[in-house]
C-alpha cells in the first residue's frame, strides 16, 4: 500500500506537467494575453490623456458661402447645409441642388416655407429654408455650388448659404 505522501509527490508532478504543457501551447498563451489586452490609463482631470485617431485620415475643417472648389489631392466631405430662399411671390414648387461640376445635382432639396419678411426698401419676401444634415462628398478639382429652380411665376434668390464638412486627403 502506498503512502499519503506517495500520493501527493505524484499529484505535484502531474500538475507541474500539465502546466507546462499547457504554457507551451499557444492557446493558452492567447488566453492569458487576452485578459490583459486592454490598457488602462488613469489620469486625473487636471492632466487628461492626450489621444488622436490613428486609424481615420487627418479632416480639414471646411466652412463656405455660395461655392468651393476642392484642391487637388482633397476630397470634400459635406456634413451640414443650410439655406435660405427670398421670392417675390409664394411659390408652389421649389427646389435647390447641390451641384459638383455635373449637370445633374448630385442632391435636390425642397425648401419649406417659414413666413413673409421684409428685406428691405422693396416689397415683403417670401422665406424659405433648408436646414439639414448631410452626407455628401466632391471630389478634387469640382466645384461644390448650390441652384435653384421653380414653377412659372416664382423667382427665388438662394440669399444666404452656408456649408460645413471638412477635406480629407485622397491616399
Amino acid at each position: 500500500m502506498r503512502s499519503p505522501k506517495t500520493y501527493l509527490l505524484s499529484s505535484v508532478i502531474l500538475v507541474v506537467v500539465a502546466l507546462v504543457l499547457s504554457l507551451a501551447n499557444g492557446d493558452a498563451r492567447r488566453a492569458i494575453a487576452d485578459e490583459f489586452k486592454d490598457v488602462r490609463v488613469i489620469n486625473p482631470q487636471s492632466m487628461p490623456a492626450n489621444v488622436r485617431n490613428v486609424d481615420g485620415p487627418a479632416r480639414q475643417p471646411v466652412h463656405f458661402r455660395d461655392s468651393y472648389t476642392v484642391p487637388t489631392g482633397k476630397r470634400l466631405m459635406i456634413e451640414y447645409i443650410s439655406l435660405e430662399i427670398g421670392a417675390t411671390s409664394q411659390c408652389d414648387l421649389l427646389e435647390v441642388g447641390l451641384f459638383s461640376g455635373a449637370v445633374a445635382p448630385l442632391h435636390i432639396f425642397n425648401p419649406r416655407f417659414i413666413g413673409i419678411g421684409v428685406g428691405g426698401p422693396g416689397p415683403a419676401t417670401y422665406r424659405y429654408l433648408i436646414s439639414q444634415e448631410v452626407r455628401t462628398f466632391v471630389d478634387e478639382n469640382s466645384t461644390a455650388s448650390f441652384a435653384s429652380w421653380s414653377a412659372v411665376g416664382c423667382i427665388p434668390s438662394l440669399d444666404d448659404v452656408g456649408v460645413s464638412g471638412y477635406l480629407v486627403d485622397l491616399q
